[in-house]
């Protein structure tokens, strides 16, 4: 397919992964390399998430930040 109808696919894959997440929060970025609106083989394509997230200790937030996940493939 098309770079843009993948990449679309693959953010709706990563958010309905995580449907007890608030969706508004989630960030989802597909990072790839296109050429004429096509992956280019052998060149690498990931997608990352990142969601914010605090720890409190008896109702004092003492770190707070976002969490990160990644996961890359190979175009082949």
């Amino acid at each position: 397919g098309n770079c843009s109808a993948v990449q679309t696919i693959a953010i709706n894959a990563a958010r309905s992964a995580a449907p007890g997440l608030n969706q508004s929060k989630m960030g989802v970025t597909v990072s790839a390399t296109c050429t004429n609106n096509a992956y280019a083989p052998g060149t690498d394509t990931t997608v990352t998430v990142t969601y914010p997230y605090s720890i409190s200790i008896l109702g004092k937030i003492v770190t707070s930040g976002n969490l990160s996940s990644s996961t890359t493939m190979r175009e082949e």
